[in-house]
């Protein structure tokens, strides 16, 4: 997650993974499906979102300094959703050093659950939360790496976040990146993102976003 100025935390520490990295649940009846396009468009202080090809892009404005990048975000209305999946399909329009996320449980002002593809071609999972201090903290959940079932950040990537209580499953391509438990948020909005930490603006692609029970 981000402060309002899109300073990204550091790190603090990594759980142990467990649980069957082969399963995870099936999903339920739709609780969200309507096209990205939808979504408002413009320019903001982070970044923009624009509609392009029937795609929703998100860009952010390039690092300008920023040890821990820029951070441009936008999330559903609803922010219920506890025990879901959240996919959404993403592609690198840039190839400036930056990632795009779906995060899920998530408050702009406490925290989420992200798991994001790096325009490296590597994947990586977090905990952002902030304290009543409104000081944020991070805890990396999958390291950031290479890991089968990813296509080439310029190709469509679907990620997936899967929760049901403390559980969590980690997705590319329906691929079962990891599985763990973490007793962080339980409920919250379904957010999609782009970190830039480079010296030029990022933009990336996103559609098909689905929210199941």
């Amino acid at each position: 997650m981000y402060d309002d100025t899109g300073n990204v935390s550091v790190p603090t520490a990594t759980p142990t993974q467990r649980g069957n990295t082969g399963n995870f649940p099936s999903g339920g009846a739709v609780l969200y499906d309507r096209p990205l396009t939808e979504w408002n468009t413009g320019e903001f202080e982070a970044g923009w979102f624009a509609v392009a090809n029937d795609e929703f892009r998100i860009g952010a404005w390039d690092a300008d300094g920023r040890e821990w990048g820029r951070t441009h975000a936008a999330w559903t209305n609803e922010n219920g959703f506890a025990d879901i999946s959240a996919s959404v399909s993403v592609r690198a329009v840039s190839t400036t050093s930056s990632g795009a996320y779906i995060a899920i449980r998530q408050d702009p002002f406490a925290g989420e659950y992200n798991f994001c593809m790096l325009s490296n071609g590597r994947t990586w999972a977090t905990f952002d939360s902030a304290d009543s201090n409104a000081e944020w903290s991070q805890v990396v959940l999958l390291a950031d790496q290479v890991r089968q079932g990813s296509n080439p950040p310029d190709q469509w990537n679907r990620l997936t976040i899967i929760a049901r209580g403390d559980q969590l499953w980690f997705l590319v391509n329906d691929v079962v990146q990891g599985t763990l438990r973490h007793g962080g948020r339980s409920s919250g909005a379904v957010a999609i993102q782009v970190t830039n930490w480079a010296a030029d603006d990022a933009e990336w692609a996103f559609r098909d976003l689905i929210i199941q029970e």
